[in-house]
């Protein structure tokens, strides 16, 4: 059953104008690549104006970043992905590219080892959910120190907040930026 959107839910509290929210430098022949490398349909996607931002998209849209397809979250994105986020109340860019690669890495370990998918409690447990100074509307995921399951992912993804696009709303995702759980 999927749950509403975190933006939906009583209490919410939308970011209407954060700092790191950046315009986008992706353009139509990227976003056709990456379509194509990852297999969403172009007419699902939106080519964000000079004038769009990512944490208020149209009506109907979420954002993604190209560097979330990369690691694995890929639109329409799973209940997996969905669950996580619904659970932290994030919209799906909002989460750094890091951490959708930790989430995909651990989700391969549990179903290796344990037969079945970490539940969203599983990786708050896992990774202490961090907000940096100089990108406030993000969340990061840091292994705990007492868990580290997962380690190395790369800590360089510059480009993340340039290089968005906006997709055809998923049911329960949230479509705008928001507070979220810390």
């Amino acid at each position: 059953v999927i749950g509403p959107a975190p933006d939906a839910v009583d209490g919410a509290v939308v970011l209407d104008d954060p700092i790191d929210s950046q315009a986008s430098k992706i353009d139509e022949s990227s976003l056709r690549r990456l379509c194509s490398i990852h297999g969403i349909p172009f007419e699902d996607i939106l080519v964000p104006s000079e004038q769009d931002r990512p944490h208020l998209p149209p009506t109907g849209y979420t954002t993604c970043n190209k560097f979330m397809c990369w690691v694995g979250s890929v639109p329409p994105f799973n209940s997996f992905i969905r669950e996580v986020l619904q659970y932290i109340g994030i919209a799906p860019a909002q989460l750094h590219p890091n951490s959708h690669a930790f989430i995909h890495g651990t989700c391969v370990l549990f179903m290796s080892i344990l037969l079945r998918p970490p539940t969203p409690e599983d990786i708050h447990y896992i990774y202490c959910f961090k907000r940096r100074t100089d990108s406030p509307s993000y969340l990061f995921f840091e292994p705990h120190p007492k868990f580290q399951v997962l380690m190395g992912a790369w800590n360089k993804f510059y480009q993340f907040k340039q290089e968005w696009f906006h997709v055809r709303y998923p049911l329960g995702f949230a479509r705008r930026w928001l507070e979220g759980r810390k």
